[in-house]
């Protein structure tokens, strides 16, 4: 039998909602042990969407503790002697109200990793504020890079900066985990949701910083402002991805729709730029999506269908890397992270 990654690794979970929760399920997926603990009066907030709890919850047990009460609190201390990791996800101080912050935990268990992930972190001016996702990518400034400005964007359905936080947990959790195979020493860690999100803004910021002006949704290199990197409608009102960010690429594209005149106007600005971007969405309109998809097969160009996620499910390539596990019942989203040992 093959030995998982993380086997061995004991986690208690104190998060709910979206970004702890899908932390330690991926943790749990490498095979570390993950106790979610669940208070018996408000229960876990996201079972109420079946198909998600399943997801964020496989591989985890349950422990039904209230904080609030003493006698579950000196349980849950006792937990905390037999395991590696505590995670939780409050605004700052409440575990310090409940008993289980990290100078606590420390008493029970002195090599504990004990990881805080909050929405602005812990310490400056928001640390308090109530907030979610949107709020986060506002006031990180990634919303606007992504075209949500002067209300003329759509939301993301994807919640970014959770998820990022999630990742960056994972990260500092195994770090924690490594220092204290060296040092022997405990760990706090201290993840932001806005912190994570802003942390992924490393070109636009880069560009920013260049240039001395910030990067303008829909009229930037990388967010549709030139013609060889953006998306373009087809005649089903379906949608094409171009990223032919490379001049290479872009040829190949110009010769293809035989329209070597725009060669040259790969990342040009002004009126070149917009012309080309005028006659690809000319060009794109004779076929539909599945139609260029076929007439582009063979051609090295970046070219991609804008798939909706029933339509990834069917994508043979995410089939080929396992990303939907079929269960009895239902088909969960898969790990990206592939080890060749385990």
């Amino acid at each position: 039998m093959t030995h998982k990654a993380l086997e061995g690794l004991r986690i208690l979970d104190l998060t709910k909602l979206l970004p702890g929760p899908f932390a330690t399920m991926l943790l749990g997926d490498l095979g570390a042990q993950v106790i979610s603990v669940v208070s018996p009066k408000i229960g876990d907030p996201l079972s109420s969407m079946p198909q998600l709890f399943s997801t964020l919850n496989r591989h985890k047990e349950i422990l039904i503790l209230d904080l609030n009460n003493p006698d579950d609190r000196q349980k849950f201390y006792q937990e905390c002697k037999n395991v590696d990791v505590v995670i939780e996800g409050f605004r700052p101080g409440v575990t310090k109200k409940l008993g289980v912050d990290f100078d606590t935990i420390l008493k029970f268990n002195p090599k504990i990793i004990y990881c805080a992930l909050s929405g602005y972190g812990q310490n400056g001016p928001s640390s308090q504020k109530a907030a979610h996702d949107i709020n986060y990518l506002a006031e990180s400034g990634v919303l606007h890079q992504m075209g949500i400005d002067q209300m003329n964007g759509a939301l993301p359905n994807i919640q970014v900066s959770d998820l990022a936080g999630g990742f960056n947990a994972c990260i500092a959790i195994l770090s924690g985990v490594y220092a204290r195979s060296k040092t022997d020493k405990a760990q706090f860690l201290d993840i932001s949701l806005m912190d994570s999100a802003l942390s992924m803004a490393v070109i636009p910021f880069s560009m920013m910083m260049e240039h001395g002006q910030v990067p303008q949704s829909g009229g930037d290199i990388l967010n549709g402002g030139q013609a060889c990197y953006r998306t373009y409608q087809t005649s089903d009102r379906k949608f094409l991805a171009l990223g032919a960010f490379e001049k290479k690429f872009w040829t190949n594209l110009c010769r293809a729709l035989k329209a070597e005149e725009l060669i040259e106007a790969h990342m040009t600005a002004g009126i070149e730029n917009i012309n080309a971007i005028k006659k690809l969405s000319s060009i794109f309109l004779t076929k539909t999506r599945n139609e260029w998809v076929t007439f582009f097969a063979d051609q090295d160009v970046c070219l991609s269908p804008v798939l909706d996620l029933n339509e990834a499910m069917k994508n043979p390539q995410t089939s080929a890397r396992e990303m939907f596990i079929k269960q009895a019942q239902t088909t969960q989203l898969g790990n990206a992270i592939k080890i060749s040992e385990h």
